[in-house]
């Protein structure tokens, strides 16, 4: 069995060593450009990478053929690979497969480790494992740099990631690995929130974070958002609200799963201490 396994691996990486590839999502969008492929990439997964809010490749991928999910676009590009994201559907990926597409579907990351595992099976299938592991190497650094400091860490502190919708983010998501790795309570998590869910302002009320956490999407320098929060009468008794200890992360930073969420654990760490000294009080 393993022999077959190793022999269907060794077949794979030979089929899509030069081929060209087409990603429909923005996650994968932005782990091919930073796996250097730029030249096999017959195009991007749509006009999102233009928009800075969400894209933070707006500026690498100028010229390129975008894919906006439609079939006569993609078999116009005539990829030999094309990457799709479990989110998009059975129906959807089934349809692009019985269109004769070579399919790579991969499973959404919920922590850094299915991160990094998704760069380097990409990294292996398109036989680039130079690129990937140097990738990887440069994202754990970076990751190990920061776990380091908040071992030190001696008040700890609590936080939730909270939506205008009034999504908070619990265990099985990316915010609860971060919050582990810079060494501060999530709350959502502590509560017995599984994934993302929708609260009621009670129940933020209940959980008095010491922060609030909000992943935005304005380009403006302050989130109206913030504003609102601070002024809801109902949540004046929350730390976070009597602090103003409310402060935003770029959601492209926090919400597309790619190497580039590396800033958002970085910026998150700054916000929840950012009086850090190391090997002294926090």
């Amino acid at each position: 069995m393993k022999i077959l396994i190793v022999l269907f691996l060794f077949k794979s990486i030979l089929l899509f060593s030069n081929s060209t590839v087409l990603s429909l999502t923005l996650s994968a969008d932005e782990i091919l450009v930073g796996l250097g492929l730029k030249n096999r990439m017959v195009g991007v997964s749509g006009k999102i990478v233009d928009n800075e809010k969400y894209s933070n490749i707006v500026n690498e991928t100028k010229g390129y053929k975008r894919a906006e999910n439609n079939l006569e676009n993609i078999l116009f590009m005539k990829p030999d690979l094309v990457i799709v994201g479990d989110w998009m559907g059975k129906e959807r990926i089934e349809h692009l497969e019985n269109a004769g597409l070579n399919i790579f579907k991969y499973k959404t990351p919920r922590n850094f480790n299915s991160l990094i595992e998704l760069v380097d099976t990409l990294g292996l299938k398109l036989n680039i494992s130079d690129k990937s592991e140097h990738l990887i190497r440069e994202f754990r650094n970076r990751t190990d740099e920061i776990e380091k400091k908040a071992k030190d860490i001696k008040v700890i502190k609590t936080a939730v990631l909270y939506s205008k919708s009034g999504r908070v983010y619990g265990s099985n998501t990316i915010f609860d690995d971060i919050s582990k790795k810079a060494n501060f309570r999530n709350l959502a998590s502590e509560s017995g929130i599984e994934g993302s869910t929708i609260i009621s302002k009670e129940k933020l009320v209940e959980l008095n974070p010491d922060i609030i956490i909000i992943s935005s999407y304005s380009l403006e320098k302050d989130d109206p958002f913030i504003e609102e929060l601070l002024n809801d009468k109902s949540l004046q008794s929350v730390s976070a609200i009597k602090n103003k200890d409310i402060f935003p992360v770029k959601g492209k930073y926090m919400m597309t799963s790619s190497h580039h969420m590396i800033r958002a654990l970085e910026d998150i760490f700054k916000i929840v201490y950012p009086n850090f000294k190391e090997g002294g009080e926090n």
